[in-house]
C-alpha cells in the first residue's frame, strides 16, 4: 500500500490504464463466479486449457512474426 501511494504521489501511475484494469478485473471476477456456479469442475478445467492453449498460440504467432 505504501508503495502504491508513493508511486501515485510521484506520478508514476497511468490512471486510464488503472481504471481499465480495475473494471476488467471486477467484471471478470463476476463472470468467473457465475461460471463456477453453472459449470462442473471438469468442464471449467477443459475451458481453461483452451484459453491457455490459445494464449500459447498467440505468443508463438507473435514470436514467429518477430523472428521472420
Amino acid at each position: 500500500m505504501v508503495a502504491a501511494v508513493s508511486h501515485a504521489a510521484a506520478g508514476n501511475i497511468d490512471l486510464p490504464l488503472l481504471l481499465v484494469l480495475l473494471v476488467g478485473g471486477t467484471l471478470g471476477a463476476q463472470l468467473g463466479q457465475q461460471l463456477c456456479d453453472r459449470l462442473s469442475g471438469a468442464r471449467l478445467r477443459r475451458y481453461f486449457c483452451y484459453v491457455v492453449l490459445a494464449v500459447v498460440l498467440l505468443v508463438l504467432a507473435e514470436l514467429i512474426g518477430i523472428l521472420f
